[in-house]
């Protein structure tokens, strides 16, 4: 069974329970049409049907609400809307995401194809702590095997000698000292 037929073996079982629960509610499949992030909604269009306009992307929409777990559907995919009453509907799942936005307090993040944007990536990209531990201990090593030529002995032409290693070497690094072990990628 491949996902296609998996999602329509779902949207039936779904349908025919909602159809017998008299709830006043049903569940429709269309294709979405085009996606307005800003109002939080999108177009859905049903085959042999009208089209479904200002379907729900989340539960409640409400600009006062700012937390926020919302699935942004792409363009084109299949989606199955919850549809409550004649007037409201909701898309329940859908066959492809475009992006998925999460809001709580002054925390977000994005998640998309192109990657993970969190808090609104002002601080850049995602430290690899691997490589980050050894770029530093390459750079201890150094500093503690460094020394200096200078001028001992002999006449001012003739000078020459080394300096003493340094009496107090730099500590290699240890991820541990500076990772965030509750955020990983």
């Amino acid at each position: 069974m491949n996902a296609e037929q998996a999602f329509e073996e779902l949207i039936e079982t779904l349908v025919r329970r909602a159809a017998g629960g008299g709830m006043g509610c049903r569940v429709d499949v269309g294709t979405v049409k085009d996606v307005n992030e800003q109002e939080g909604t999108c177009t859905v269009e049903r085959e042999g049907k009208p089209e479904m306009h200002e379907v729900r992307l989340s539960a409640v929409i409400d600009e006062r609400v700012k937390d926020v777990f919302r699935i942004i559907p792409a363009t084109g995919s299949y989606v199955m809307v919850l549809q409550m009453g004649m007037a409201e509907g909701m898309v329940l799942a859908t066959s492809k995401i475009a992006r998925v936005e999460i809001r709580t307090g002054n925390v977000t993040m994005s998640m998309s194809s192109a990657g993970i944007v969190m808090n609104g990536g002002e601080l850049g990209g995602m430290i690899d702590i691997g490589k980050l531990t050894d770029k530093v201990n390459d750079l201890v090593e150094a500093f503690n095997g460094h020394t200096h030529q200078v001028s001992t002995t002999g006449s001012a032409s003739a000078q020459s000698g080394t300096a003493a290693v340094i009496a107090s070497k730099a500590k290699k690094l240890d991820r541990g000292d500076y990772e965030d072990e509750k955020v990983k990628h």
